[in-house]
């Protein structure tokens, strides 16, 4: 069996790294609007001393943010990617 236990120092760490990653994309144009409300909890779940959930909700904090990043380079819908591939032809 796999040990899950986090630490408070591990907890720590992934909330200034997710807090790095918004920064940065923030700094890009990117909206971040949707993993904000995820990071405060994970701090939230590390005053409680909760620090498996903190940690958890940090790494949903940092993937929000890297999917939103992912989101502004990535044409997602069928026009986007007619639109996009009729630029490259273009070029």
């Amino acid at each position: 069996m796999v040990s899950t236990d986090i630490d408070e120092e591990q907890a720590k760490a992934q909330i200034k790294i997710c807090e790095g990653e918004l920064i940065e994309a923030e700094s890009d144009g990117i909206d971040t609007k949707d993993a904000e409300p995820t990071l405060r909890l994970a701090r939230a779940f590390l005053r409680d001393r909760n620090y498996e959930k903190a940690f958890l909700h940090a790494v949903r904090a940092r993937r929000m943010t890297l999917e939103s990043r992912l989101e502004k380079v990535i044409p997602h819908s069928k026009t986007e990617k007619i639109k996009h591939s009729e630029k490259l032809k273009k070029k």
